[in-house]
């Protein structure tokens, strides 16, 4: 992924930020539209920020989801946005290890993270150091065996 260059870069609707390794994506104006945000995000790492090259790393995705959110599925925005970034920061969405995706400002009447109450997304990814942690499923087996 590169050094940092902390700093917003990017026009309209979409900017990116590369911090510590990671890279940060602030997407405005998001739609119930899964493809839309797919081809939005898609086309932005072709022609405004090309400079990303996809790896073969393994990745932590962290999905924050703004504003006016009461029609979105978490699961949807999720799945748009990994496939958005297959090509761009990955070669497969399969080299996600970890995932997690938060809703704020769940209240329909929210004003919302966007330009006329749409929502808005932050995304940070960032290489993980190392294999996936085998001690965690050694945690979960122990905590299912001890709930049996």
């Amino acid at each position: 992924m590169g050094q940092a260059d902390h700093g917003w870069t990017g026009r309209h609707r979409i900017r990116i930020a590369r911090i510590d390794g990671a890279v940060v994506l602030h997407f405005t104006r998001v739609t119930s539209q899964g493809g839309r945000v797919r081809t939005d995000i898609g086309d932005f790492f072709r022609k405004d920020y090309p400079r990303i090259r996809p790896s073969m790393d393994r990745f932590a995705v962290r999905i924050w989801i703004v504003g006016g959110t009461g029609r979105l599925d978490v699961d949807n925005v999720a799945k748009a946005c990994l496939d958005a970034l297959t090509g761009a920061v990955w070669h497969d969405d399969r080299q996600v290890d970890e995932l997690r995706v938060t809703r704020l400002g769940t209240d329909p009447g929210d004003a919302g993270g966007g330009i006329g109450g749409d929502p808005a997304l932050y995304l940070v990814v960032r290489p993980l150091a190392g294999p996936p942690d085998a001690g965690a499923l050694d945690t979960l087996l122990t905590a299912i065996a001890v709930l049996g």
